[in-house]
């Protein structure tokens, strides 16, 4: 069961000198309930039975959260559940790696394995699909909307299926939390990351 592993998703990118998308009003186009909640620093998690849609507002330039998202390395520092994180290949904005996660289940803690294969459009969107692991299907993608210089619109769409291991409405509703949960750290991470630069 992977289902911490489909938040971290992450690639390695090389920043090259690219204009920056230009701030817009991006929280405009939300309705007004999910622009309060952003506003007031909290997570916005729609969907269920493995399609979600998560938001987050950071406070940090754009820069910042994709340097945050692209951290493999150091995700067990600030992601919850992320045991181990590795780079396995990497092909120009191509990149795939490995990452364990550890998740309890009830009474169990289990660990979970998945290869993930990720690519990059520097600084709009990070896209991804599962390549192989303890989960039957994964993809989606992050996307970064600056809505001002220091302020960033983060959203995560993402499809997960299971497979049959566990119940699905249990896996479902552990991935569900586990994405929240992520937000909320990528969003600690970015903006302690900012402040203390």
């Amino acid at each position: 069961m992977g289902y911490t592993s489909a938040i971290a998703l992450s690639l390695p990118v090389v920043l090259a000198a690219q204009a920056l998308p230009k701030p817009s009003n991006f929280l405009a186009r939300l309705p007004s309930q999910e622009q309060t909640t952003l506003k007031a620093g909290n997570v916005v998690l729609n969907g269920d039975n493995g399609r979600y849609t998560g938001r987050v507002l950071i406070t940090a330039p754009v820069d910042t959260v994709w340097k945050v998202l692209t951290d493999y390395n150091h995700f067990k520092n600030f992601l919850p559940g992320v045991v181990s994180s590795r780079i396995l290949e990497t092909n120009g904005n191509q990149t795939v790696f490995e990452q364990v996660n550890s998740v309890r289940v009830l009474l169990f803690t289990q660990k979970s394995r998945l290869v993930v294969a990720a690519s990059n459009q520097y600084p709009k969107q990070i896209d991804f699909r599962l390549k192989e692991g303890d989960i039957k299907s994964l993809n989606g993608m992050w996307k970064l909307e600056p809505v001002s210089p220091s302020q960033v619109l983060v959203t995560q769409e993402v499809t997960f299926d299971p497979g049959t291991s566990v119940p699905r409405g249990l896996a479902f509703n552990i991935y569900k939390n586990a994405l929240a949960d992520s937000l909320k750290a990528i969003k600690k991470e970015t903006e302690r990351r900012f402040t203390q630069r």
